[in-house]
């Protein structure tokens, strides 16, 4: 398992993530953005996420849309991996609301945070894909 303070030395690796409290998987191919450059980067120009990839980005507590042609899920974490806010379906050129506690979030494809039944103060597990 990866711990959150971990997540800076591992830019552009692939993690799986799991929530805690029923093992239901988010992700299984969760790049993760730690370097100033991936995190500029982002999604942009990238195309739409598919069921089972996502982006983590760290150091961040609000992202924008600009520039973007599809609709993500944000779950926005801790730096203990707690929940602490979600974003269903947010459309591209718009911008997100702020969480000032959130150490980092995961954009998810549309859809991820209703199929999953994912809820706030959940916890989630991390580990390298395989």
């Amino acid at each position: 398992m990866i711990v959150s303070t971990d997540y800076k030395s591992h830019d552009g690796k692939l993690l799986t993530v799991h929530v805690a409290r029923d093992g239901t998987t988010l992700a299984t191919h969760l790049r993760v953005a730690a370097a100033f450059a991936s995190r500029l980067q982002g999604l942009l120009g990238k195309p739409a996420l598919q069921r089972g990839e996502g982006l983590l980005l760290t150091k961040c507590n609000s992202i924008h849309m600009f520039f973007m042609n599809y609709s993500l899920d944000l779950v926005f974490c801790s730096a203990k991996d707690t929940v602490l806010g979600l974003t269903k379906n947010i459309k591209p050129w718009r911008v997100s609301r702020r969480f000032s506690d959130a150490s980092y979030v995961l954009e998810l494809p549309g859809g991820t945070i209703e199929t999953a039944g994912l809820q706030l103060n959940d916890q989630l597990i991390f580990s390298e894909s395989k």
